[in-house]
């Protein structure tokens, strides 16, 4: 009986050690829950103004990117052409290295072989737009003028003073020299174009040369899933751009190739510049394919009749057909996927902010934007979007495959 006496007093003890443990890992009731803000910011209303305060600063930040972008074009502008440039050439560069040509050898191969054709480039297109711009534009005037002529004397009812006021407009804007600062306004506001190209071309041999490791620098500072995402977007950036940038390429060669060749069978003296004009304007999307074929139609009309200017019309009808329904869905892959709505703000934006060069930039730039947040979220390009992979996948899937 001693010994249960002596026990007995424990069991009271234990048990209110557990209520009081029992106690302590019950959460405290701190009333409505309002995620840590006062309650004045804790409703529908305050939270409405936290987002809206958000969304302000966001503008406010992207608005300062935007004004020191400007600003500071004379480094800005040839570090993105650079960027775009090297995102192009990497598949080179890649595969000089797997091949152990050294990282510093592979970039100037690349660099050496982009800057040829680019100065090839610049020099074709001065050659070809720079002796007959006056004619392209006289040409194209002229052949507005039959068109109006021939259209005023059908069966549709077509306002001929209208017809002349834009045709009076585009003339004075084309042959006037604001059509030369606005179409250069993204070059001759660097300041120096000398100095632009120095430093585009050492830029751009670094990109080649050490253009994972400069990525790997900057995003050093993240660790964990953060850093992971940082990685996806700089793998699907370069791989987005670097195929926009050798597809459209492509494209713009074929469809050059084809609508220079047709003015050039139906008997058109200006198909050298048209060739270059449809090539260079195919980096504009949408807008681009637009103007070229109607300038190329009007020279057509003015230089030859009614009979070539039917064949160029349908030259350019087809291609672009063809340019939208089998070329960009087989070389390009859904290397693009933006709306045509996105790609006409955009191009309205980077027109307004630099000029052509604005204009050409503004739709990768938009792409690499659009293809950051998807690799945000988790959403990396598939290599199989690369025709180039498609490729090599397939002949290691014939390679493999058993006898």
């Amino acid at each position: 009986m001693a010994r249960m006496s002596d026990t007995a007093p424990d069991a009271p003890d234990e048990a209110g050690e557990v209520r009081a443990e029992a106690e302590r890992a019950r959460p405290l009731d701190h009333g409505p829950q309002t995620g840590g803000l006062p309650p004045i910011w804790a409703d529908t209303f305050g939270r409405i103004a936290l987002r809206s305060l958000q969304a302000i600063i966001v503008v406010v930040l992207a608005i300062g990117v935007v004004f020191a972008a400007i600003t500071l074009k004379l480094v800005v502008l040839p570090v993105v052409i650079a960027l775009i440039l090297a995102a192009a050439f990497a598949p080179l560069t890649g595969a000089l290295k797997r091949r152990r040509v050294p990282a510093p050898i592979a970039a100037l191969v690349s660099l050496l072989l982009g800057v040829g054709l680019l100065v090839g480039l610049l020099a074709i297109v001065g050659a070809a737009v720079a002796s007959q711009l006056d004619t392209i534009v006289s040409s194209a005037s002229k052949g507005f003028g039959q068109l109006q002529t021939i259209l005023s004397n059908g069966s549709l009812p077509i306002d001929t003073k209208q017809i002349q006021k834009a045709e009076q407009a585009a003339t004075s804007y084309l042959s006037s020299g604001a059509f030369g600062s606005t179409a250069l306004s993204g070059l001759s506001a660097v300041g120096n174009l000398l100095t632009g190209l120095i430093l585009l071309i050492f830029v751009l041999f670094f990109f080649l040369k050490d253009g994972p490791m400069i990525w790997n620098f900057l995003i050093r500072p993240l660790a964990g899933e953060r850093r992971a995402r940082a990685e996806r977007i700089g793998h699907s950036s370069i791989r987005v751009l670097g195929g926009y940038v050798r597809g459209t390429a492509l494209v713009a060669a074929i469809d050059a190739v084809f609508i220079g060749g047709t003015s050039l069978v139906a008997g058109v003296s200006l198909w050298p510049a048209i060739t270059v004009l449809v090539f260079v304007t195919a980096f504009i999307p949408v807008v681009g394919a637009v103007v070229s074929g109607i300038v190329a139609v009007l020279v057509a009309l003015a230089l030859g009749g009614v009979g070539p200017a039917i064949a160029v019309a349908i030259a350019v009808i087809v291609t672009q057909q063809v340019e939208g329904n089998v070329l960009q869905p087989i070389i390009m892959g859904r290397t693009l996927s933006l709306h045509p709505l996105v790609i006409l703000l955009a191009l309205t934006a980077g027109s307004l902010l630099g000029g052509i060069v604005g204009a050409i930039l503004s739709t990768p730039t938009a792409s690499v934007i659009w293809t950051a947040a998807k690799a945000w979220r988790g959403v990396e390009v598939d290599d199989d979007d690369d025709p180039g992979t498609r490729r090599r996948k397939a002949r290691g899937a014939r390679a493999t495959k058993p006898a």
